[in-house]
């Protein structure tokens, strides 16, 4: 049976004003328990429909109206009211519904063990961040992509997830994209503690440290792998590293690879030689000396003290996002598609 076979056999159809968050799925597609994790699946069961004469199956989420709810209640097969049919008003009119940021990380892997604390759609990148949740007024499931296009040096996955923390002067840039995921929260809200939360984010390269881990990617880059990043300083190129699947990359950059004449090192793509971004180097020794001494130097064994270094180099910044050096390019035919039944 299809649309087309119940409108022409006469039966009176009304539209009822009720938006339902019920995505297509894979049929046979279960869904992960988002607290015990492995093979567990959540206590969700599916909602098969018809297409075109074909069974597909689906997934009730967020109902705009208590009726909805009541109604797919028996989808919820433990009566765990974690895992209950959200009643929220995200219907702005007829046609349209609202929308909250997605901070997207999952482009970095840095500190992720798969199966431990990835996150998604990658099992093996950093998590997400979003700054609302079901509680919240204006909480909505369809969600805006802000791509984080910088962490801060030697970034870990886990250090960040306030919205908050996630400023210019901490090393954290981001930029809005004109991509939207439905992507609906199920689960208990607020009962998973972050424990690895840095309390400090560093901000430039430290000459002093035997290596410091540069990440980034840039709106042009997203979902673009394989492209050459490379890192130059005085004009010389002293790294090259290439994007992973996502658009990301993550680089461990050798203090013993700069010379004590750089002062800066800037991120470059290759293909156009565009400077995506520009990082400050920090000295814990004299700048002065002779360049030709410093193939003296032993940087494994040179004694620093990085506390009484100053990290706060994040350069100018204006309120809200600030967005410096970055080459900003078009997404060209890049595209996501959302359903909302």
């Amino acid at each position: 049976m299809s649309v087309d076979d119940v409108v022409s056999s006469g039966v009176n159809v009304t539209a009822s004003g009720i938006v339902l968050n019920i995505p297509v799925v894979p049929t046979n597609a279960t869904l992960q328990h988002p607290v015990l994790m492995g093979d567990e699946t959540a206590p969700i069961a599916p909602t098969p429909v018809w297409y075109n004469g074909v069974e597909v199956w689906t997934y009730v989420f967020e109902v705009t109206d208590q009726t909805a709810a009541d109604f797919f209640d028996a989808t919820r097969t433990d009566g765990d009211a974690d895992y209950a049919i959200t009643v929220l008003p995200y219907l702005i009119s007829n046609d349209a519904v609202s929308y909250i940021p997605l901070w997207h990380m999952n482009q970095y892997t840095r500190g992720v063990t798969e199966g431990v604390n990835g996150g998604g759609p990658d099992p093996a990148g950093h998590k997400n961040i979003i700054n609302m949740d079901r509680p919240d007024a204006g909480y909505s499931p369809l969600w805006e992509i802000y791509w984080v296009t910088d962490l801060p040096v030697d970034y870990m996955a886990d250090q960040v997830s306030n919205v908050a923390d996630m400023t210019p002067e901490n090393g954290f840039e981001y930029t809005v994209t004109p991509m939207y995921v439905n992507c609906p929260d199920i689960g208990p809200v607020g009962d998973m503690i972050n424990m690895d939360i840095a309390e400090t984010y560093k901000t430039a390269v430290n000459h002093g440290d035997t290596s410091n881990w540069v990440s980034g990617s840039d709106l042009g880059l997203i979902m673009t792998e394989g492209v050459s990043i490379l890192f130059v300083g005085d004009n010389e190129t002293i790294g090259s590293t290439v994007t992973n699947m996502m658009g990301g990359f993550e680089y461990e950059l050798y203090s013993s690879d700069l010379a004590m004449t750089i002062l800066s090192i800037d991120i470059v793509m290759e293909s156009d030689m565009s400077v995506l971004k520009t990082l400050e180097v920090v000295h814990s020794h004299p700048t002065d000396m002779d360049p030709s001494d410093e193939g003296d130097m032993d940087h494994d064994h040179m004694d620093h003290d990085e506390g009484d270094m100053d990290h706060d180099n994040s350069g100018d910044s204006s309120d809200g996002v600030a967005y410096r050096t970055f080459a900003i390019a078009s997404l060209g035919g890049l595209m996501v598609a959302v359903m909302l039944l």
